[in-house]
């Protein structure tokens, strides 16, 4: 689907059912689209973000699984 996230990771934590990540690289800024999963995904109980290249990505993923 147009602008559904990068990234799933189907582990739930003790806040959130899963994690979904946008993956933008530069000064790229999410679509409409993609704004509207990752709220449509907050809303349904999921963290839903986007990460501005991989070295956020992995602090996100390692921050949402307890590793910081």
């Amino acid at each position: 689907k147009p602008g559904f996230p990068d990234m799933i990771l189907p582990v739930p934590n003790k806040d959130y059912h899963g994690l979904f990540i946008e993956l933008k690289y530069g000064r790229n800024k999410p679509t409409p689209e993609q704004e509207q999963w990752l709220d449509r995904l907050s809303e349904q109980g999921y963290l839903a973000v986007a990460a501005w290249g991989a070295e956020e990505a992995i602090e996100v993923i390692k921050e949402y699984l307890g590793m910081e």
